[in-house]
């Protein structure tokens, strides 16, 4: 036996309600009604083998759907829980291998959507990168989704890299965000997240974004006994948002969903929910103190144009320097903090001999 507490009022997770008989049924109804995207069969091995509830939901049309959309990160976290580039511990799943179209997500979206008891839909899960790596896709396909469900909640979670990025998906239609943190000190921050071309200003500055335009801004704060839950940094990130302009969000504050009506408002849910990092324990604790002894993920520059093997031109937040020649996220998805760039499964050689294949045609 042990104590606990309750801090969820939504019924919505409930283990009884997943696993059922009906999600193989509703995979199968969702192959048939979009042959051809990738997203389905993804999400697919989300539910079915990894037991993703939240990838059932989407299949079963009912709460939050998923739209996972970035294999691509800017980070590099020591606990994630789709890629460990050091090996030193086991991801429990894996990391998406592709980039989807915005037709793609798009189309994900409706099917969701048109469910009953469906009301939002979300980038940024478990088993991808960052979201806002995709900027274009994401605003496409945010606008689209817009359009065809006016009254739906479309949501991204984030570690809150690129404020810019986020306030075109505001504008286009995302009024909702929820963004990880860990700590708002500066050398704990970094030494967890290993983040590259971006800080602490950004993260403060994405809950803005949303905030300002009327949306609901939710902070998913990892927690680690003895060193996040002291009074000293608790009150650091409680005064962090209100230094910025003086005003304070509260973290995991609700507000008003831009566009929904009170029918679809009621079925709504509201995405608080903490991810319980598999890594959280001694290892990661651990990992994380001999990275703020040593400060060896230094932050590189900022956002520059790169033009890839493939011929995309895209934006990202580092160079990767280790690279001759760069790749786009949608090639070969990079991942820094100790600047080692993990192959993914030879997509990078395969655009190469392409590229020099049409340069002698």
């Amino acid at each position: 036996m042990a104590a606990a507490l309750r801090t969820d009022t939504h019924g919505s997770w409930e283990p009884a309600l997943y696993g059922t008989a009906a999600i193989g049924g509703a995979v199968d109804a969702a192959r048939a009604a979009m042959p051809g995207n990738r997203l389905v069969d993804h999400l697919a091995v989300c539910a079915l083998e990894n037991r993703c509830y939240t990838a059932q939901n989407t299949f079963l049309r009912r709460y939050e759907g998923a739209l996972p959309a970035s294999p691509a990160c800017n980070a590099d976290c020591l606990g994630c829980i789709s890629l460990q580039t050091d090996g030193a511990a086991p991801a429990p799943q894996p990391r998406m291998r592709f980039a989807p179209t915005a037709s793609e997500l798009v189309e994900m979206a409706d099917h969701h959507l048109s469910g009953e008891d469906a009301g939002i839909v979300s980038f940024g899960q478990g088993c991808e990168g960052e979201p806002l790596t995709r900027d274009d896709t994401l605003i496409d396909a945010t606008r689209e989704i817009r359009r065809r469900h006016p009254s739906a909640t479309i949501h991204i979670n984030t570690n809150g890299s690129r404020p810019r990025v986020l306030a075109r998906l505001v504008d286009a239609g995302c009024n909702s965000v929820r963004i990880s943190a860990i700590s708002f000190t500066d050398k704990v921050f970094r030494a967890y997240y290993r983040p590259v071309g971006y800080g602490l200003d950004d993260v403060v500055a994405c809950g803005r974004v949303v905030r300002e335009a009327g949306g609901q801004v939710c902070l998913n704060l990892l927690t680690f006994p003895g060193l996040t839950d002291t009074a000293r940094l608790a009150d650091r990130g409680a005064s962090a948002p209100r230094r910025d302009r003086g005003r304070h969000e509260h973290a995991g504050g609700v507000r008003r969903a831009a566009r929904a009506t009170p029918r679809r408002r009621a079925r709504q849910l509201h995405p608080t929910r903490v991810w319980a990092c598999a890594i959280v324990g001694t290892l990661v604790i651990d990992r994380l103190s001999r990275a703020m002894k040593t400060g060896i993920h230094p932050e590189y520059h900022t956002d520059a144009v790169v033009h890839c093997l493939c011929g995309n031109t895209f934006t990202t937040g580092s160079t990767l320097p280790e690279l001759k020649t760069e790749v786009c996220s949608v090639c070969h998805p990079f991942f820094t903090g100790t600047q080692r760039i993990v192959d993914t499964g030879g997509q990078v050689e395969r655009f190469r001999r392409r590229a020099q294949r049409a340069q002698k045609s």
